[in-house]
């Protein structure tokens, strides 16, 4: 998106990447067993709850989505070889298993209406589940065009979903600096992934920013 004054309410939906307990929740497995420093996720997800507030008087329900990762063995590791040569496979601490804590919500959570994908791959249109396949689809049939991203990891999958929305499906994207992040040992490559997303792939602004335009152009 080349000026966020072209950002308008009845083309844009927002998009909510894995604010789950396993990346976020210092009490989750990443945590406790990887030993991850999630302190700057988890406030993220409590700084969605004033934006969510906000949002949620600006976009209908159907316009503003949610991912929810399945990070387990059988899923996420057979899929990404994990490990560089696969070797690690054996290694793997799944996170957000469905039907245990880490795979819940943490801190804020989808209201009524509001749509949840579930993947098992980085990008939230990921082709290897049905609901991630059919996401691109979903949002133009509404009129959609502009999407406006929060969420963690920001180097990972908030940036796969940035990546593919932009170069791939035409999606104008605006991202939210302040609304995004990853636990701690990530925070180099972090950095260096916003500066090449702000460049190549989104509008990057905050989210005081993003909804004071909304607002105005409604």
């Amino acid at each position: 998106m080349r000026s966020l004054d072209l950002l308008k309410p009845d083309s844009a939906a927002a998009i909510i990447i894995d604010l789950q307990r396993g990346y976020c929740d210092p009490n989750s497995d990443c945590a406790i067993r990887l030993k991850w420093d999630v302190t700057t996720a988890d406030k993220v997800c409590h700084a969605h709850a004033p934006y969510l507030e906000s949002l949620r008087k600006i976009l209908p329900p159907n316009r503003i989505v949610w991912s929810q990762m399945e990070e387990a063995a059988d899923t996420y590791a057979s899929n990404n070889a994990y490990g560089a040569t696969g070797d690690l496979a054996s290694e793997f601490v799944p996170l957000c298993v469905r039907g245990t804590p880490g795979h819940d919500f943490h801190i804020v959570k989808p209201a009524e209406g509001e749509k949840v994908i579930f993947k098992v791959q980085h990008s939230i249109f990921s082709c290897h589940t049905p609901d991630a396949a059919g996401l691109a689809e979903y949002l133009k049939s509404l009129g959609v065009s502009q999407l406006v991203f929060s969420g963690v990891v920001a180097s990972r999958c908030v940036n796969a979903s940035v990546i593919v929305a932009s170069n791939y499906l035409g999606f104008e994207c605006v991202l939210l600096s302040d609304l995004v992040t990853g636990p701690k040992h990530l925070e180099v490559e972090i950095t260096e992934h916003l500066k090449t997303t702000n460049f190549f792939y989104a509008n990057t602004r905050t989210a005081e920013e993003v909804l004071k335009q909304l607002t105005r152009s409604r």
